[in-house]
């Protein structure tokens, strides 16, 4: 079964070819979405594309419509593949660990059903690694390309229904230096955030998961606004994870 990359990017110029460059042994085809870049990006794409002719390489256009959800579910319908490895540019998998993506997959492409594949997630700051927990912290990476399985929320997305499949833990961990102050503008970042997800409560005042991330994200800017948004919530919302998350968020205080 055939493996595709999904990438959705704008002015990605800084890190983009790292991250093809670290996958490109282990997919059949790649499915790079452009939201509107205006820096070298496109540019830098098309020469990885004609010095990787033996990839299926398509580099497409979606016009950004503050949704990432919007973004990656249109990549993801551009993919013939079976099997999807979604990234964003400032991810990458070391060299050195490659085999132990592979072997997750074929993992999972051994129990003839459809699965998942779980990464360890690590931040990148100078010359500092968080690590986010890895006994516990795992993002979901790899995953069917199925007419159901699409992702949901205008920022901090996830993918719906996936409950039913099958996941394979993966060895190998995936590198993050977007929370990098030196490299990445983070309070424009979180000024853009703050816009998406104030819009997507808006368009789902229920959607409490939404509403946690909005709390965290206005607590870089005024914490007793944070804090008491936090305890709204716990006070509203019937969600065990979203419970866990404020009161793991409310013991900083």
């Amino acid at each position: 079964m055939k493996l595709a990359l999904n990438m959705i990017l704008k002015n990605e110029e800084r890190s983009i070819i790292r991250c093809l460059e670290s996958v490109k042994s282990l997919v059949n085809e790649m499915v790079l979405v452009d939201t509107g870049s205006t820096d070298d990006t496109l540019n830098l794409l098309n020469q990885f594309r004609e010095s990787n002719s033996n990839i299926d390489i398509k580099i497409l256009h979606f016009d950004w419509v503050d949704d990432f959800s919007k973004a990656r579910n249109f990549a993801i319908e551009q993919t013939a593949a079976g099997i999807i490895l979604m990234l964003d540019a400032d991810e990458f998998f070391d060299s050195a660990d490659i085999l132990k993506v592979t072997a997750a997959i074929k993992k999972g492409i051994k129990l003839k059903r459809k699965f998942l594949v779980e990464f360890p997630f690590i931040n990148l700051v100078g010359e500092q690694q968080f690590k986010n927990d890895l006994a516990s912290m795992k993002i979901v990476k790899v995953f069917p390309n199925s007419p159901a399985v699409r992702f949901t929320r205008h920022v901090h997305e996830s993918l719906q229904n996936i409950q039913s499949l099958s996941i394979i833990k993966a060895a190998a961990p995936i590198y993050h230096d977007g929370y990098d102050p030196q490299l990445v503008d983070q309070l424009a970042k979180k000024k853009m955030y703050l816009q998406l997800l104030n819009q997507a409560i808006q368009d789902n005042p229920e959607d409490d998961v939404s509403m946690f991330y909005f709390a965290r994200t206005i607590g870089s800017f005024d914490k007793d606004k944070a804090k008491n948004l936090m305890l709204r919530l716990l006070g509203m919302t019937k969600s065990n994870s979203v419970k866990a998350a404020c009161n793991e968020y409310l013991s900083r205080f």
